[in-house]
């Protein structure tokens, strides 16, 4: 493997890499650096700019579960469309860490038997998508090819 010259330190919030005598590959991080437990706090909006709301990360498994738990088929089986709300509401209640909308304490304090019922019950319908769209988002879905390459080149 070919290594990298001229480069003295690359630096990201998370990690430092020193190259030249001590280099390390692509491989050595990614073997030292898995995404499966990586979490975020964020501040949702305005009406709720006091509070962090902690998202965590989601696997490709997971995605792809929910993706087939949203499926609307017609009688013959054909896929007509997606549940987004669904959708919005599996990855906020698999993937927001707190408040915990699976905790039986939580919703017994907000009055509901069900998660979904407690997202409907306190947050506003555009807050639960803004909130699927963030968790999504840390998971990398909003990455854009030419940001990417802008990033790498500076």
């Amino acid at each position: 493997m070919e290594e990298i010259k001229n480069i003295d330190i690359v630096e990201n919030k998370e990690f430092e890499v020193v190259r030249d005598d001590n280099t390390i590959t692509l491989e050595d991080f990614l073997a030292t650096h898995t995404v499966e437990n990586l979490t975020e706090d964020i501040i949702l909006n305005e009406r709720l700019k006091d509070f962090k709301f902690t998202i965590g990360s989601m696997t490709r498994d997971e995605l792809e579960k929910y993706q087939k738990l949203c499926i609307i088929r017609d009688k013959k089986g054909n896929v007509i469309k997606q549940d987004s709300m669904k959708f919005s509401e599996l990855v906020i209640v698999n993937h927001l860490l707190y408040p915990n909308f699976k905790s039986a304490e939580f919703l017994q304090k907000i009055g509901v038997n069900t998660p979904s019922q407690g997202l409907s019950k306190v947050l506003k319908v555009g807050e639960i998508t803004a909130l699927s769209e963030k968790i999504m988002k840390f998971n990398g879905f909003d990455e854009d090819f030419e940001d990417i390459r802008a990033k790498a080149k500076n």
